[in-house]
């Protein structure tokens, strides 16, 4: 499949498409995908708001300093973008181990990647209503695709992992968003020492806490032996 068909399979027919990717995909063809969905929002910020003489970004007359800045937060946001999506997929990575070491890093990558897909397309989409001043539009677009993307998850890791949706929501969710805001905290913690900023460290120890132990508590929940809740389907 190329890209384009990509986009409209994952979207139109995932249970189909997921169990395609599962057999044919690689890591570097999920990783270039989820690279050219993430790249686009960022090139169109600098041509919207670089070519627009009179942008919202920086008033005044376009000039080659202005382009240049705009190009170079465009490449932060990029570094950004990719930086947490090789953190979310090693995060549901690890989860996925503790129900069943036969499963790959592949599969998580392919599960994210494509399960983002809604997500990024409504980006996009709402960066041009924004810039023509269509608010409403823009959220409805950045709505719909959150809401879209959380159900290819659930889709995407039932079908390649064959979990049931409580172990769906747990690993593809829950467990990712709390490994984050954890990461998250120690970025702050380093900031706070470089700074000698208290306010920082101290808000980092909160986020490093909470995450780390609603993340142990989700760990926890799936090694018990308690429950069958946690078990995959055969």
């Amino acid at each position: 499949m190329n890209i384009l068909e990509k986009i409209i399979y994952s979207i139109v027919s995932p249970s189909k498409f997921f169990a395609y990717a599962e057999k044919h995909d690689r890591i570097r063809d999920c990783v270039f995908y989820y690279f050219l969905l993430s790249w686009i929002p960022a090139i169109i910020i600098m041509l919207l708001y670089g070519i627009d003489q009179d942008n919202i970004i920086m008033k005044g007359s376009l000039s080659f300093e202005n382009f240049i800045s705009l190009g170079l937060s465009s490449l932060l946001l990029i570094f950004v973008s990719s930086t947490t999506f090789f953190l979310y997929t090693f995060i549901v990575y690890l989860v996925t181990q503790l129900v069943n070491k036969k499963y790959e890093y592949r599969q998580s990558v392919i599960t994210v990647s494509y399960g983002l897909t809604p997500l990024l397309l409504g980006l996009v989409l709402a960066l041009v209503s924004s810039y023509m001043k269509y608010y409403l539009i823009m959220f409805l677009f950045l709505i719909i695709g959150f809401v879209w993307s959380i159900a290819l998850f659930i889709k995407g890791s039932k079908i390649i992992y064959k979990f049931t949706t409580k172990q769906s929501i747990l690993t593809m969710l829950i467990a990712p968003i709390f490994g984050v805001i954890a990461f998250s905290g120690l970025i702050l913690f380093i900031s706070g020492l470089s700074s000698k900023n208290t306010n920082l460290i101290n808000l980092s120890y909160i986020m490093m806490g909470s995450g780390i132990a609603d993340y142990i508590t989700i760990v926890f929940l799936v090694k018990s032996k308690k429950t069958n809740m946690f078990k995959s389907k055969s």
